[in-house]
């Protein structure tokens, strides 16, 4: 949790500075969410340590550890693995950005740096998964990728379906809105960075 709380400074100093990186750490560590849930042993809190030191690496144009990072992060909690194509986007736009300024930039190298830094502790645990469940499966494929497939079983759970469709796509949105009062202001700041580009 700490962790967290010195990473969100860090990240938020350096992109937008003191003062915001300030009110970053304020708002984290006065959200309920957060506070109640750093001290449980939830893989939650690691997850979003990792996912923000992926992040901090990135900005930080340190490619390889930016991969293992989003990869350990995915370890944690398998729906992290976002944070990779969020990344990955980041870069691809970046690049389509800076051939339509005619300046030369490179995609290739640091993309592949990311995308093969995170494959190394995946297929590290992928090869754990395949030695431990080898001897409870039919093929190498189902015992690498076991945990997934049993984790895939929530996914499809009718007692955790939530009911009614508009619930389903603004569910994420009206939970983050009970969380923290200051995610309010969230709309605000979209409103503002689209209004001033």
């Amino acid at each position: 949790g700490i962790g967290t709380i010195l990473l969100t400074f860090a990240i938020a100093n350096k992109v937008f500075g003191k003062r915001a990186a300030l009110l970053s750490v304020a708002l984290l560590a006065s959200a309920p969410v957060f506070f109640r849930y750093s001290s449980f042993a939830l893989s939650d809190i690691p997850s979003a340590f990792f996912v923000l030191s992926a992040l901090y690496f990135f900005i930080s144009r340190k490619y390889f550890l930016c991969g293992v990072a989003a990869a350990i992060a995915m370890l944690f909690k398998f729906p992290s693995v976002l944070i990779l194509a969020a990344i990955a986007a980041t870069m691809v736009i970046h690049y389509l950005a800076e051939k339509f300024r005619k300046r030369n930039t490179s995609l290739i190298k640091p993309l592949l740096k990311v995308v093969a830094s995170f494959a190394i502790p995946v297929f590290l645990f992928l090869f754990a998964n395949w030695l431990s469940y080898r001897q409870y499966t039919t093929s190498y494929l189902a015992a690498a990728f076991r945990p997934f497939v049993l984790a895939s079983w929530h996914q499809f759970n009718p007692a955790k379906a939530i009911e009614g469709m508009v619930s389903n796509y603004v569910f994420y949105l009206i939970q983050a809105f009970r969380q923290h009062f200051a995610f309010v202001f969230v709309l605000v700041a979209v409103f503002f960075f689209w209004k001033n580009r």
